[in-house]
């Protein structure tokens, strides 16, 4: 009599919802397979520029493999409620022109994560991440409940600093050796906004309107 054993069927990797955060510019929506060339473009072309504002990029990062790895991971992350992953749409011509993430997730009596972004340096100072983060937000204090949510840059990035001033962010403070920027800890201003400052202001904002 032949014995065997039943091999279980292979798990499919999660995929990340078919999502859409619109405004009237951007749009924001978890990355694709068949993103795959847009993205390298673009990220490609602004390797130099965000050098100094990220961690230090892996030799074979613009691979195919490495974005289909980077797909799986952000798929798992999103399922496991660890994060959420965007790239940014210019609307008119559906061109990626950059990224927003929300990482580190706390969920219990925390309710709060963290906001990561990056745009095209041809794309900046034209609106289009202050209307990303916006819907960023939006969605992190609506759709996922959250409480608060962060943001940090490094000591001279004085753009980043004004864009999340605009957008609601609070300066808390100074991190020492925070994160590991550009191959080196570096210090970091710790920004935050929470659910019910961010409805007040909306709540101005409406009422300057009327």
């Amino acid at each position: 009599m032949a014995l065997w054993k039943k091999t279980p069927p292979a798990k499919v990797p999660p995929s990340m919802p078919d999502l859409e955060l619109e405004g009237e510019r951007v749009i924001l929506r978890p990355p694709k397979p068949e993103d795959y060339q847009s993205w390298i473009d673009v990220r490609g072309c602004n390797r130099k520029y965000l050098k100094p504002f990220e961690p230090t990029w892996p030799e074979n990062c613009l691979s195919h493999d490495f974005y289909e790895r980077r797909l799986r991971r952000q798929a798992y992350d999103w399922h496991r409620d660890l994060g959420r992953y965007f790239i940014i749409l210019r609307k008119d011509d559906q061109a990626i022109i950059g990224g927003m993430n929300i990482n580190y997730i706390l969920r219990g009596v925390a309710q709060s994560a963290s906001l990561g972004y990056w745009i095209d340096e041809a794309e900046q100072g034209k609106g289009y991440m202050a209307e990303a983060i916006a819907l960023t937000l939006h969605y992190g204090f609506t759709n996922m409940d959250l409480n608060r949510i962060n943001a940090a840059t490094i000591l001279n990035n004085e753009r980043s600093q004004k864009l999340l001033e605009r957008a609601g962010f609070v300066k808390e403070g100074v991190a020492k050796s925070y994160l590991k920027i550009d191959g080196r800890f570096q210090d970091h201003i710790l920004y935050a906004v929470c659910k019910e400052d961010w409805m007040e202001q909306k709540m101005r904002t409406r009422r300057s309107a009327d």
